[in-house]
């Protein structure tokens, strides 16, 4: 795939860029979803602040010495200290747009392991720094498509028409059929979507465990040739 995308580069379109549809086709599936240099993320992740006072961190300092990159030992005079913040509960948001369902089922396993603890964040990790637990609070899916069934969740595809092929848009059932929302829909009020809330820490795992499957059909299929 990189030998392709390399080509593409290489060649452009006839003024000189790589067009859009082109750029997403030939991308790799992580780029599709968190973007590359030719391509925008469909992933936003805010910034985690710890919001109550009742679960800020507190401040620890911590010693280290440098290793030399040579020996694997450690570096005559590297000594130095680091801040290390200790416990605490911290709020974000992350925004998956314009998706395809496959996207949100891998987007489902990195929510498991950070519920499980397995993802570490920061600096020092293979110190035992950066160890966190998620809690999914709640969740909203929004599905802009006036041909979607009440009570399915579809891919971007669907939206596209004709330009489902050009894009390579994943020829999934989950795709153009849905998967299960879980739970009912409310009308934008727009004529054009509906709208899924999920509260609590249950119904979105109940989302998520619809949409897991789907990752894998989409890897099995690039496996076998297809989109």
């Amino acid at each position: 795939m990189t030998d392709r995308i390399s080509h593409y580069l290489r060649i452009g379109s006839k003024d000189g860029k790589l067009s859009g549809t082109d750029t997403y086709r030939e991308t790799c599936p992580i780029c599709k979803i968190f973007g590359c240099l030719s391509l925008q993320s469909r992933c936003q992740f805010s910034d985690f602040y710890a919001q109550e006072a009742a679960h800020r961190p507190s401040v620890e300092r911590r010693d280290g010495v440098g290793i030399d990159r040579y020996t694997g030992g450690a570096s005559r005079g590297a000594l130095f200290d680091m801040s290390v913040a200790v416990g605490g509960k911290y709020t974000g948001t992350i925004r998956l747009r314009n998706f395809e369902v496959w996207h949100l089922g891998l987007i489902a396993f990195v929510l498991r392991d950070l519920k499980e603890g397995r993802l570490t964040f920061g600096t020092a990790s293979s110190r035992g720094l950066g160890q966190m637990r998620g809690e999914l609070l709640d969740a909203s899916i929004r599905v802009f498509s006036p041909d979607a069934a009440p009570g399915k969740i579809v891919g971007l595809g669907i939206l596209t028409g004709t330009a489902w092929s050009a894009y390579g848009f994943a020829s999934l059932p989950a795709e153009k059929e849905g998967i299960p929302a879980g739970v009912p829909p409310t009308d934008d009020g727009m004529g054009i979507g509906q709208t899924y809330e999920y509260k609590g820490d249950e119904q979105v795992l109940s989302l998520l465990r619809a949409a897991a499957p789907v990752w894998g059909e989409y890897i099995r299929a690039r496996a076998a040739g297809g989109n």
